[in-house]
């Protein structure tokens, strides 16, 4: 992580009708880190992830990705801005009728005047990076575990070489091994890739064991961000309450257990 910072968010008001999501959200995320999003359900987290992202647009103030004011760019420019993005949804979002090579190649059938030749060793390039075997190419999203669908779900995000990888709960619905498995991948392919992650999560063992910093949404607003063994010790309402219990402290414990 470097002092560049590779997405600022200024002033950010996001609304749904009369219901208010943000309200002067500020934001900065640096080239070369993993930053997870935390907060209450129901904070914004995912809307503040899709406006990060260019997915949507906000209702007031100032997103700017590499250097530049998304509003002021012209159709053209945002498209080849959002291609330099990779977004992960939740429960993976693959095509059901497409194999999982057929949905790693399907951004580079859009978006590329790749050869069919080097788009077939583009997309299992990506799945090999995903951590899956080469006969998972031909199954079907119906055909694979969960942490099966994540890895074929992340092989398409990296599909087109993103420099920022964006993540919605990676790890959701995930056993505590795979899960496990699937924080190491991304932290693997951070460096590899030389990638910016950033993400949101519920998950306390990748908190500890994954991020650089970790923001805290509430109150319409980020209210801190720190590496995690800062933030948890932070005197704030919210984050006091949401760092106590039980669960944290083992999450804790596991992280500081020298492996």
């Amino acid at each position: 992580m470097n002092d560049e910072p590779i997405i600022q968010l200024s002033g950010i008001h996001n609304c749904f009708g009369r219901h208010v999501v943000h309200k002067d959200l500020s934001l900065q995320v640096y080239r070369g880190e993993i930053l997870g999003i935390i907060g209450v359900s129901g904070g914004g987290k995912t809307v503040l992830l899709h406006t990060m992202a260019m997915l949507r647009r906000p209702n007031q103030g100032k997103v700017r990705v590499f250097g530049r004011d998304t509003h002021s760019l012209a159709p053209d420019e945002e498209r080849l801005l959002r291609l330099r993005l990779g977004f992960m949804f939740q429960n993976g979002a693959l095509f059901s009728s497409l194999t999982v090579f057929e949905n790693v190649r399907f951004p580079l059938d859009e978006h590329t005047l790749l050869s069919p030749e080097l788009k077939q060793e583009v997309a299992m390039l990506k799945i090999h990076l995903a951590g899956l075997e080469t006969d998972s190419a031909a199954k079907y999203p119906r055909e694979l575990s969960g942490g099966m669908i994540k890895r074929a779900a992340l092989a398409r995000t990296l599909a087109l070489d993103p420099t920022v990888l964006f993540l919605d709960e990676p790890t959701a619905g995930l056993d505590p091994v795979t899960a496990g498995a699937f924080d190491d991948l991304v932290v693997k392919l951070k460096s590899m890739l030389d990638l910016t992650v950033v993400m949101v999560t519920h998950d306390l063992d990748t908190l500890w064991h994954a991020t650089d910093r970790v923001a805290f949404l509430a109150n319409q607003r980020i209210v801190a961000v720190a590496p995690i063994e800062t933030l948890a010790k932070l005197p704030h309402p919210a984050i006091a309450a949401y760092f106590s219990g039980r669960r944290v402290s083992q999450a804790r414990e596991r992280a500081w257990k020298p492996k």
